[in-house]
């Protein structure tokens, strides 16, 4: 091969394999950015600031990891044991009342706002699938009330982390 014609390739292969090097960065920087904008509130808090038992306790409500959950549980005693204590009674308190709803909704399911009060609660245990499942029971018995598709927005927000 010609000298002009191996130094034209490789100029062209260098140039390629910078502008592949330069996409696969601005889209390492843009997913990142991304990420970081749509992390919830709670996540930034706690990354910000380890010991704080507020978004501790959020992520600990949110979470379906049971060993990830145990950790955080672990991380919170070991901060203020007070506050794993009156989040486990919190927790309990919030599943009685889902049970009393269950059962609510077991005599009367053309209950709209019942299923709408469990998927609230389902909502803010992180549960988004039963959530969904709930309000969507609650939609087709009453399918034009703002709050329901409101809510409705939030849980597929919520769905699509």
């Amino acid at each position: 091969m010609p000298k002009p014609k191996k130094q034209a390739l490789n100029k062209f292969l260098y140039h390629f394999s910078f502008s592949l090097f330069l996409a696969g960065l601005l889209f390492f920087i843009v997913l990142n950015i991304t990420a970081s904008i749509l992390m919830p509130k709670y996540q930034k808090q706690l990354l910000q600031n380890p010991k704080n038992t507020q978004a501790l306790k959020d992520v600990i409500l949110q979470n379906q990891n049971p060993e990830l959950a145990n950790f955080l549980k672990t991380q919170l005693w070991q901060t203020n044991p007070q506050e794993l204590v009156n989040l486990e009674k919190a927790q309990q308190a919030r599943q009685e009342k889902i049970n009393a709803l269950v059962q609510l909704l077991r005599q009367a399911p053309q209950y709209p706002d019942g299923h709408a009060s469990i998927a609230l609660f389902y909502y803010e245990q992180g549960q988004c699938e039963l959530a969904l499942y709930h309000l969507n029971k609650a939609l087709s018995l009453d399918p034009v009330r703002p709050s329901f598709l409101q809510l409705k927005q939030t849980i597929n927000q919520c769905l699509s982390y």
